[in-house]
């Protein structure tokens, strides 16, 4: 999928600007910004009260770390600003949207990885910046929910037993389990109708250079 490909790319390329500018905004209240890797959740100290058919982990794409030591998961989103269209010739091409714009409200299909994000590294809070290349970016504050995170983790047990070793129709669970799905579906959006705007950083004060 082009693209998809481009999208990578551009997400790859734009991480660190991302991490820089949550960074410019959190540390003015005292917050830092730490380099993590995996974060393996049975190697996690204490009890999770979830469980999984397979070890799971997390890869935030940094940590925000607090006066109090306290340290909250971080997610980059890039809004990549490229279309790739099929010109009159055929042949695949790439044109810019310079009205490619952060999103106004957090997109619930980034709900599971936030909260598996916190669930993996222990927080009760987490940070998801959606950053576009040429109209600033936003920085949401997400709280950790429990209930959620045990219903997400019921659905992937799941998966693993209908179809751990087979490819799954489309639609899956909405044609096994329809009413328990939906639910799980709609509270996805609730969650992310509740993501806290905590800034809206404008074009300008995006720092792209020393």
């Amino acid at each position: 999928d082009p693209d998809l490909d481009l999208s990578i790319r551009f997400g790859e390329a734009q991480q660190a600007t991302g991490v820089l500018t949550a960074l410019n905004v959190l540390s003015k209240e005292g917050a830092t910004i730490k380099e993590t890797g995996l974060h393996v959740l049975e190697a996690l100290q204490g009890d999770v009260n979830v469980s999984f058919p397979f070890p799971m982990g997390a890869a935030p794409d940094a940590m925000v770390k607090w006066p109090d030591g306290t340290e909250e998961p971080l997610s980059i989103k890039t809004v990549t600003p490229f279309e790739v269209y099929k010109g009159t010739d055929g042949f695949l091409r790439t044109r810019i949207d310079r009205n490619s714009r952060p999103t106004k409200l957090m997109t619930p299909w980034h709900i599971p990885q936030i909260q598996l994000n916190m669930l993996c590294t222990g927080a009760k809070r987490g940070w998801v910046l959606y950053m576009s290349s040429l109209n600033g970016a936003r920085l949401f504050r997400v709280d950790r929910d429990q209930s959620y995170i045990t219903a997400m983790s019921f659905w992937v047990r799941r998966f693993a037993t209908l179809y751990g070793s087979r490819a799954p129709p489309s639609n899956f669970f909405l044609a096994e389990d329809y009413n328990n799905y939906r639910a799980f579906l709609t509270a996805t959006k609730k969650l992310a109708s509740r993501a806290f705007e905590h800034a809206f950083i404008k074009q300008r004060w995006v720092q792209r250079s020393p």
